[in-house]
């Protein structure tokens, strides 16, 4: 049996298994690209994907999705405005060990990288 394609796997999180899509950015760009991705290529209709540009606004979501055992992948942007995301980082795995979290940037030095993977 051939092995599922990355679109497959999920369309299954997101429609099967109920997930959904945190993400934290102020960059209302590339939140219209990632809503068309799911809308429109992944072809689903329900709410899947919850965008928010506040840290606490975001964690709070986080927290209410992780007591309601909802299934989630965060995607965080490095830096919101002029601040860099670390303290959400360390205080989501605090409080939702469990979460897959994907950080996003434009550009990193692999010591950037290394201290994102080690958090």
């Amino acid at each position: 049996m051939p092995p599922e394609s990355p679109d497959q796997i999920v369309r299954d999180f997101l429609d099967k298994d109920e997930g959904v899509i945190v993400y934290l950015s102020d960059d209302s760009v590339f939140t219209r690209a990632l809503r068309n991705i799911v809308s429109r290529v992944i072809g689903l209709r329900r709410e899947t994907l919850l965008p928010y540009s506040s840290t606490e606004a975001a964690m709070g979501k986080c927290l209410e999705l992780r007591d309601a055992e909802t299934p989630c992948v965060i995607f965080v942007e490095r830096m919101i405005g002029n601040q860099p995301s670390t303290d959400f980082i360390i205080r989501l795995k605090k409080e939702f060990p469990e979460v897959t979290m994907i950080v996003l940037t434009w550009e990193a030095t692999h010591e950037t990288v290394a201290y994102f993977f080690e958090l």
